[in-house]
C-alpha cells in the first residue's frame, strides 16, 4: 500500500513592483515629484498584481506605503512650485513698480530743473546792439576777414573768401529784397539808422530795408545767422 504524498504548497514571494513603488515614492522627495508620480503608478499596479495572484504575491503594504509616499511627494512638490512662482511673479512686479517710481522723480526732477526762457536784460541788447553795429561797419567797409568772424551757422558764409564772393556779385540777390548783394554796403551807409527787437536768445534787426537775424551761441557771444 502506497502512501500517499501531502500536496506542495508553493511558496509566496514578495512583489518587485511594491518594493519598485515604495523606492520611488521615496525618490520623488528628492526628484521634485517624478519620482513620486512613478511610485504613485507602480503601487496601484502592485495592488492589482498581488490581488490576483492568489497569495502567490505579497508586498500590498509596500504598495499602498509606495502611493501614500508618492502622492505626499507630489503634493509637497506642487506647494513648493507654486510658492516658487508666486515669489517671482511679486518680485517681477516690485522691481517694475521701484524703477517706475524713479523714472517718474527723475522725469519730475529733469522737469522742474529745467531752465526758463528769460527776458532779455540791458546788458543783453547791449550785447545785441553791440554785434549788429560791428557786422554793420564791416558790411559797410567789406571786411571781409571780420564778416567771417562775426557770422555762424545757418546759410551765410563763415570764410572770408566766400564773404569776398558773395558781396562781388551783382546778380545775387539779398534775400526778401530785390538789391543785389553788391550794393549792400553802399545801401548800409546811406541809411538813416536801424531798428531792432529780440526774443530770448534771437534778435532781428532792420536797416536799409535788410533784415538781418543774430543768435546768441554757446560761448555767450552774438553772431549774425542770416539774411530774412
Amino acid at each position: 500500500m502506497t502512501a500517499s504524498m501531502p500536496p506542495v504548497v508553493p511558496q509566496s514571494k514578495t512583489s518587485g513592483l511594491a518594493i519598485a513603488a515604495l523606492v520611488c515614492g521615496i525618490a520623488g522627495l528628492c526628484t521634485a515629484g517624478l519620482g513620486g508620480i512613478a511610485g504613485l503608478i507602480l503601487g496601484i499596479v502592485a495592488i492589482r498584481k498581488v490581488n490576483r495572484s492568489a497569495g502567490q504575491l505579497t508586498g500590498k503594504g509596500l504598495a499602498i506605503g509606495g502611493i501614500i509616499v508618492g502622492i505626499l511627494s507630489v503634493l509637497l512638490w506642487g506647494v513648493v512650485i507654486v510658492i516658487t512662482v508666486i515669489g517671482f511673479i511679486g518680485g517681477v512686479a516690485v522691481r517694475q513698480d521701484h524703477l517706475g517710481g524713479h523714472e517718474v522723480r527723475d522725469r519730475s526732477f529733469t522737469e522742474s530743473t529745467a531752465p526758463t526762457p528769460r527776458a532779455a536784460t540791458d546788458h543783453d541788447l547791449t550785447q545785441m546792439s553791440g554785434a549788429f553795429e560791428a557786422f554793420s561797419d564791416a558790411l559797410k567797409r567789406r571786411d571781409c576777414a571780420r564778416l567771417a568772424e562775426l557770422s555762424r551757422g545757418g546759410s551765410v558764409p563763415t570764410t572770408e573768401e566766400a564773404w569776398r564772393e558773395m558781396l562781388a556779385s551783382p546778380t545775387k540777390r539779398v534775400p526778401g529784397t530785390n538789391m543785389s548783394m553788391n550794393r549792400l554796403p553802399e545801401a548800409l551807409s546811406s541809411s538813416g539808422g536801424y531798428s531792432g527787437s529780440s526774443s530770448n536768445d534771437t534778435a532781428k534787426y532792420e536797416a536799409a530795408g535788410v533784415a538781418f537775424h543774430f543768435e546768441r551761441q554757446a560761448d555767450g557771444r552774438w553772431y549774425f545767422t542770416g539774411f530774412e
